[in-house]
């Protein structure tokens, strides 16, 4: 949400430069009387205006666009990320009860970690970010290759739950990537350059009605906001201070899943770290 104020805080000030703008070109202008006696530009300007508001709308409409397919790929990662643990959940049943309750309980506390600590990081340095996300990994691993003289089909469950994880590890790291801003920095240049030159054609064109000028520029001002908001939001899907975000919901749903098929000591409340 800070990251939407700022962004706002900017078009508000490309509000101000806009105007000053159009204040500058009417100055400029007047020597060349390119204005008619109402205030309204003439048609050379009339079209500058079309384009450049045109371009504006093209820009953030194409954005649009662009950002909801990465927010849509955020919710199928989420989901697949929760399939591949309960995967492997399911993978550690097929073992003997003697090996596999510590491999589930390990298991079921390396999915609580992700779904609370490890779910939202704001850069691309992956879940070892969080040390005790980390230990887990290194604790169900460890206990996988403990596993002594395993069975064909118990080397298939080994197999598998070896390979969900990976995979599960691996959309980790791709939510976390996910998380840096789909919208390059010079886009967002071009998104403010753009709307405050249309200000600055805006007053250009009503400046000698100051009601309808006002109006105008306050709706436009929202409508971007509301525009910029929605590019935020989709741009970076898995932000913890937007009420928006991909929430870990498709993992909490595998929690319960699970818990209620294979109930059990594996479900127990996880300690703070591996071991404690």
């Amino acid at each position: 949400m800070a990251v939407f104020a700022l962004g706002v805080a900017i078009l508000l000030g490309c509000v101000g430069i806009g105007i000053l703008v159009g204040i500058v070109i009417v100055r400029l202008g007047r020597n060349h009387d390119p204005l008619d006696d109402t205030g309204f530009v003439a048609d050379g300007l009339s079209a500058t205006l079309g384009t450049v508001g045109g371009l504006l709308a093209f820009v953030l409409g194409f954005l649009v666009v662009f950002t909801l397919d990465n927010y849509t790929s955020a919710q199928d990662v989420a989901a697949n990320e929760a399939s591949a643990y309960s995967a492997a959940f399911e993978a550690a049943v097929l073992l003997p009860a003697d090996q596999a309750e510590p491999i589930k309980r390990d298991v079921a506390c390396l999915i609580e970690s992700v779904r609370t600590e490890g779910w939202y990081f704001s850069s691309g340095d992956g879940p070892s970010a969080d040390d005790n996300l980390e230990l887990w990994w290194v604790t169900t691993r460890q206990s996988l290759g403990s596993l002594t003289e395993p069975t064909p089909l118990q080397e298939y469950a080994v197999e598998t739950i070896f390979a969900s994880l990976a995979e599960a590890r691996s959309l980790g790291e791709q939510r976390v990537l996910m998380n840096d801003s789909a919208v390059p920095p010079v886009i967002w240049v071009v998104i403010y350059i753009a709307f405050a030159a249309t200000i600055a054609l805006t007053y250009v064109s009503l400046r000698n009605n100051t009601f309808i000028l006002l109006a105008s520029i306050g709706l436009m001002t929202i409508v971007v906001a509301a525009v910029v908001w929605t590019l935020f939001t989709f741009a970076n899907p898995f932000s913890p201070t937007d009420g928006t975000a991909v929430q870990a919901d498709d993992l909490s749903g595998t929690v319960e899943r699970l818990r209620d098929t294979y109930p059990g000591p594996a479900w127990e409340p996880c300690p703070d770290r591996p071991g404690a």
